[in-house]
C-alpha cells in the first residue's frame, strides 16, 4: 500500500489509506476538516477533528493508537474537559464493552493529562 504522509497541519506523519471500521462521535461529521495535499489541483481530503480523532483511537486504544493521541496533545494541545464531554455524550453507540471503553478512555486521560485529570473525568462520567 502506498502511504501519502501530510506533516503539514498536525506535524505527523500521518499515512492515508484504506481504514478499517470506524467507531467515531455521533456528530464528527459536521466537525471534519478539508485537508490540502500540496501537489493535487482536485482532491479534497476530509479529516476528523482532532479531538474526535483522538475518541476514535480509544475505541481500539493499542500502543499506537495512545501514542498518536500523545502526540497529537503534545503538537496542537488536546482539551481534556471537551474529550470527557464528548465521551459521555457521542460515545455511547460505540460497539463493545462499555466498561472496557470507559478503561481505555480512563488510561489514555491519565497517560496523556495525568492522574488528577483521569480522576476527574472518572467523576464525571459516573450516572
Amino acid at each position: 500500500m502506498h502511504a501519502i504522509k501530510q506533516k503539514k497541519e498536525t506535524g505527523l506523519d500521518i499515512p492515508i489509506g484504506p481504514a478499517g471500521v470506524e467507531q467515531a462521535p455521533y456528530h464528527y461529521m459536521d466537525r471534519r476538516k478539508k485537508l490540502k495535499i500540496e501537489g493535487t489541483k482536485k482532491l479534497v481530503v476530509h479529516v476528523p477533528e482532532e479531538h474526535d480523532l483522538a475518541l476514535m483511537k480509544i475505541t481500539r486504544a493499542n500502543a499506537n493508537d495512545i501514542e498518536t493521541i500523545k502526540q497529537l496533545h503534545n503538537n496542537i494541545g488536546l482539551n481534556c474537559d471537551l474529550l470527557v464531554k464528548r465521551f459521555k455524550s457521542e460515545m455511547t453507540h460505540v460497539i463493545g464493552n462499555p466498561t472496557t471503553l470507559k478503561l481505555n478512555f480512563l488510561g489514555t486521560i491519565e497517560t496523556v493529562f495525568g492522574s488528577d485529570a483521569a480522576n476527574k473525568a472518572e467523576q464525571e462520567l459516573k450516572p
